[in-house]
């Protein structure tokens, strides 16, 4: 494949922008390999694949969930023909990944091939449930911004909230509560090999967590839902936000 060209560097305080973002290759690799190292030894995959192939490929985190190291090319081979009874017309067509912030969408893509960490559930058929491309992080942000003193977060993902939020002066003690332990203990090593007692692992439903011990906290940042925009149907969180005042509450979706 071709490489897209000029791109800008990577860095997870990148900008948001409508439109299109060129992104150097190189510059993502790097922070990519850096942030998630367990990626180094570990085969390549794609997102689409079959659960068997992901299974032979990625590292097993609990019965329900893989780690893979997705990989995406600058371009895909298509057919661009406009009817399907038309003669097939394969060209090249650039890859993108969708960003947003509030309303506003963009796009990015990249100079070149990038590996990318994709948290999949593996039970009837693959899901994506959790990865590190821009949009996920950018999404993220302020969230981690918002985060002070003693923060909960719901949630675990691939420990990115987590990491970042314990990485800020302004927050003293993070709990993080998930409700798959293999999630929780797989990321919770390296969170704890870097952060110590400054982070606590609990291993259960973030809406049980909140009921049954009623916590104080300063904030509460919650990525649970598969999707940015699932929480608006999600019963259980509509009856945290009317517990909680606004200022002490994040979920992932706003901004």
């Amino acid at each position: 494949m071709t490489a897209v060209g000029e791109g800008i560097a990577w860095t997870p305080e990148l900008k948001f922008s409508t439109g299109r973002t060129v992104i150097d290759a190189d510059s993502y690799n790097e922070w990519v390999f850096k942030e998630f190292p367990m990626l180094e030894d570990m085969e390549d995959a794609t997102g689409d694949a079959h659960p068997n192939a992901i299974m032979k490929c990625g590292v097993k985190i609990s019965n329900e969930y893989y780690l893979i190291k997705n990989v995406m090319e600058p371009y895909t081979m298509r057919n661009t023909a406009p009817f399907i009874f038309m003669p097939p017309r394969m060209e090249e067509v650039r890859n993108t990944l969708e960003t947003f912030q509030g309303s506003k969408r963009g796009e990015v893509c990249f100079t070149d091939t990038v590996y990318v960490p994709v948290l999949i559930r593996v039970q009837r058929s693959p899901k994506v449930v959790m990865s590190a491309t821009p949009m996920e992080i950018m999404s993220m942000r302020y969230g981690i911004k918002r985060s002070t003193g003693n923060t909960i977060v719901g949630g675990m993902g691939i420990g990115w909230l987590a990491k970042n939020v314990l990485r800020r002066k302004k927050v003293k003690h993070v709990t993080v509560v998930d409700i798959d332990e293999g999630v929780l203990n797989y990321w919770g090593k390296y969170l704890r090999d870097e952060f110590g007692d400054k982070v606590t692992l609990v291993h259960a439903d973030i809406y049980d967590y909140l009921n049954e011990k009623q916590p104080e906290f300063d904030r509460l940042l919650m990525d649970i839902w598969d999707s940015n925009s699932n929480w608006e149907f999600d019963r259980k969180f509509r009856e945290v936000r009317n517990q909680h005042e606004s200022i002490k509450l994040w979920w992932w979706g706003s901004c």
